[in-house]
C-alpha cells in the first residue's frame, strides 16, 4: 500500500510540475500578462498559482473600487439584519439588535486560492501579519481575521494592477 501511495504521490507531483510549466509558457508568450504577473508577485504571499488565477479569472482587477473587488470575490461582509431578531442578534450600546455578518457569493474558486495565499502571507508578509495580529488581539476569531486579511490583500493587488495599467497606457 505504501508503494502504491508513493507512486500516486509522485505522479501527482509530476502533473503539478507540468501544469506549472504550462502556466509559465502562457505567461512567457504574452508580454502583457508577464508584466502583470511580475507586478502581482512582488507582494509577499502571492505566487504563481494566485497570480495566474487572478490574471485568468479577474480581468476586471485594476478597474474596480476596493468594495467592488471585495464583493466580486466574495470577501465583503454581507449584513443579515432584516426580520425579527430574538437571541441570535448582537446587541449594541444603543439596544438595537442586528444579525451577523458573513461572506457569500462571488467567485468561489478565486476566493479559495486567495485563502491559501493569505495563509502564507500572514506568515511572511509584514503588513498582513501585523494586521492579522492586531485583529486577533482585538478579539476577532481567527477566520474572521483571516478573511479581513484576504480582503486587504485583494485591495492591495487591485491597486497594483491599477497602477500597472496606468503606467502601461501612459
Amino acid at each position: 500500500m505504501r508503494e502504491r501511495a508513493q507512486r500516486r504521490h509522485a505522479a501527482l507531483r509530476a502533473e503539478v510540475k507540468e501544469i506549472e510549466r504550462e502556466m509559465r509558457a502562457i505567461l512567457d508568450n504574452d508580454p502583457g500578462k508577464k508584466a502583470l504577473f511580475g507586478g502581482l508577485t512582488t507582494l509577499k504571499g502571492v505566487g504563481l498559482v494566485l497570480a495566474c488565477t487572478l490574471i485568468a479569472n479577474m480581468r476586471e482587477l485594476g478597474s474596480l473600487t476596493r468594495h467592488q473587488a471585495a464583493a466580486l470575490i466574495g470577501v465583503a461582509p454581507l449584513n443579515h439584519d432584516s426580520g425579527v431578531r430574538h437571541d441570535s442578534g448582537v446587541r449594541h450600546d444603543s439596544g438595537v439588535r442586528h444579525g451577523y455578518r458573513a461572506i457569500a457569493g462571488g467567485r468561489r474558486r478565486v476566493r479559495n486560492v486567495l485563502y491559501v495565499a493569505t495563509l502564507s502571507a500572514v506568515r511572511c508578509n509584514g503588513p498582513i501579519r501585523e494586521f492579522y495580529r492586531r485583529l486577533s488581539a482585538g478579539g476577532k476569531p481567527a477566520k474572521v481575521a483571516l478573511v479581513a486579511c484576504m480582503r486587504k490583500m485583494l485591495v492591495m493587488l487591485n491597486g497594483r494592477v491599477r497602477d500597472h495599467l496606468a503606467t502601461t497606457t501612459a
